[in-house]
């Protein structure tokens, strides 16, 4: 398996197999109220299934660090997965790999 991408964005969700994003593609928040604030978001992943490896159940996890500033150590902010299969159909090419796409929300 390989991850095509990962993306930043204020809302995703998958419907029918398709991705639907809400402002996405950001690497920066600007808050202009005082700490801490509350921001909802959400991380879109798509991952890349090769054909021998269809119809099988899959495990994933997306973890998100920090650095802490006072010990310069990574620190866990949250950290989430969960399983998925991608199926083929019948006919598909052997040499064509499936699309998991899955928001983190």
């Amino acid at each position: 398996m390989k991850i095509e991408w990962l993306i930043l964005a204020d809302a995703a969700q998958v419907v029918g197999g398709k991705l639907y994003l809400l402002g996405g593609g950001w690497d920066r928040l600007t808050v202009n109220k005082p700490f801490p604030v509350q921001q909802h978001c959400a991380l879109a992943l798509s991952i890349a299934v090769p054909w021998n490896e269809t119809n099988q159940r899959h495990s994933f996890e997306v973890e998100i660090v920090a650095e802490d500033s006072a010990t310069e150590q990574p620190k866990s902010l949250m950290k989430m997965g969960g399983q998925f299969e991608v199926g083929r159909p019948p006919g598909y090419a052997r040499a064509r790999a499936s699309v998991f796409n899955w928001p983190l929300t």
